[in-house]
């Protein structure tokens, strides 16, 4: 994250270019005081970014470029990193529960905050409430968060006018496909839903352009998903009942 982020999130000074338009931060925070601001892999963030969270963090607040002071009391501020995330998956030690030499939770919590201390000002750590670490996603966990994409990707369909029902075969295959990889987490995960699932009824909406409504079921056939409609029938008569 380069210098200029700084401008970005808390307005350019007077007379720069965007000076009117106010900062995405600031802004943000000030028309909407009861948010969940959420900074993502900090550790990339420019040290002039760590300076201004400072007055955030210590006195929960923050001047913009206009000179107003946004209040961010009632402000729930959640930090992400990586920081000590290549230590522990490094030579097959994967961290909670996998094969190989593992880290113990006490070890793991030693490597993580000798990591923040040699990337993070102290001034900076200090000022945070708790740092809490994450476990490595097992198995388990990966067929959770399957099941919470499926429901999500429902939950945007049925905002269309679109149901679909998935087979409980659905999440364990896409699990089986993308497999665990404790340093790539669940992304890999959610680009093949978007790939087998998402771009699958897409083509089906395609094909039905017109129709009101459209009711779809997913399940799993020689190794791969398949996507059908669901006999228009039977989706009257549900509706119906």
């Amino acid at each position: 994250m380069e210098k200029h982020t700084v401008s970005r999130l808390i307005g350019s000074p007077p007379g720069y270019v965007g000076f009117e338009e106010g900062g995405q931060l600031s802004e943000q925070v000030r028309r909407n005081p009861y948010s969940v601001v959420l900074l993502d892999e900090v550790e990339k963030a420019h040290p002039d970014i760590y300076n201004l969270l400072l007055q955030v963090l210590e006195d929960g607040r923050l001047t913009d470029n206009y000179g107003n002071v946004i209040d961010f009391t009632n402000t729930l501020i959640i930090m992400t990193s990586n920081l000590g995330g290549r230590e522990l998956v490094d030579g097959d030690r994967v961290g909670f529960g996998g094969e190989g030499e593992s880290f113990g939770s006490s070890q793991v919590r030693e490597l993580v905050d000798r990591e923040l201390r040699r990337h993070f000002p102290p001034e900076f750590i200090n000022r945070l409430d708790e740092v809490i670490v994450f476990e490595s996603l097992d198995s388990h966990s990966m067929l959770e968060v399957a099941r919470l994409l499926l429901g999500e990707t429902a939950e945007v369909l049925s905002k269309k006018n679109v149901t679909i029902e998935y087979g409980p075969e659905v999440a364990s295959w896409l699990c089986e496909q993308c497999g665990v990889d404790p340093q790539a987490g669940a992304r890999p995960l959610r680009r093949l839903v978007k790939l087998w699932v998402e771009d699958a009824v897409a083509d089906h909406l395609i094909q039905n352009r017109g129709s009101d409504d459209v009711a779809l079921r997913m399940w799993v056939e020689e190794g791969r998903p398949v996507v059908e409609i669901k006999d228009r029938d039977m989706v009257t008569q549900g509706r119906d009942a």
